[in-house]
């Protein structure tokens, strides 16, 4: 399996190494496509490395690991983007990052699929922080990857790339979701930043070891809750 990974910054120097060194195959799209002999001496292993839209066209899965502001010229300028993978772990912060550019009625997940015309789009890392991505370890707990999308093949695609890295996966439903899910980010950015909690933190769903019953994520909030019309 390859993985186009658009960007190089940390998010995605971190991902590409740490997949890379899960035995698959890594092609970086970057606004510099001569960055490859850089990225080999960070990583001590051979990379390839060329424009964003050589990534695109070399690979089926694409993670969009680059800031949320450049995602609309990078996304409408590239493609086709016909029955492929587009992981997006973006986070659509107001440029004081004290919140959601978007948010409430849509989430930037749904204006990347809209963007990026024919694409498979998933929701998921976007709730970890990038430097605990190589150690999914909390005291003995695996961290969540929460994720969500349309297509149930693609959803589980990128739950198997959760779970190659250490992670437990957490299928969320529909991509529409994703409305909630970047609101997390935010949560989590608040807490180790600007409440205390440090980075060395991650939000994740806990479940009692005696717990079998599993609560689906699509019920209604109404049902689950116990609050129906009698």
């Amino acid at each position: 399996m390859q993985l186009g990974i658009l960007g190089t910054g940390q998010l995605g120097k971190t991902l590409g190494k740490l997949f890379l060194r899960a035995g698959l195959g890594v092609y970086f799209g970057s606004r510099d496509p001569n960055r490859s002999d850089q990225l080999e001496k960070e990583f001590g292993m051979k990379v390839q490395c060329g424009s964003y839209d050589d990534a695109i066209q070399a690979s089926p899965i694409i993670i969009l690991a680059i800031p949320w502001t450049a995602a609309k010229d990078i996304l409408k300028n590239a493609g086709p983007w016909a029955g492929k993978i587009l992981i997006d772990p973006t986070i659509p912060l107001r440029p004081g990052g004290d919140g959601l550019a978007v948010g409430h009625y849509e989430s930037a997940a749904e204006r990347i699929a809209y963007w990026a015309r024919g694409a498979r789009v998933v929701k998921a890392f976007n709730t970890v922080y990038y430097r605990n991505l190589e150690n999914p370890d909390f005291q003995g707990t695996s961290a969540n990857i929460f994720v969500c999308g349309d297509e149930t093949a693609s959803t589980a695609v990128v739950c198997r790339l959760a779970e190659t890295l250490g992670f437990v996966p957490v299928n969320c439903g529909k991509l529409e979701n994703a409305r909630l899910l970047e609101p997390v980010s935010v949560l989590w950015i608040q807490a180790a930043f600007g409440f205390g909690a440090g980075t060395d933190t991650c939000i994740s769903l806990l479940r009692k070891p005696a717990c079998e019953e599993q609560i689906s994520v699509y019920s209604p909030v109404v049902e689950m809750f116990g609050l129906q019309e009698s």
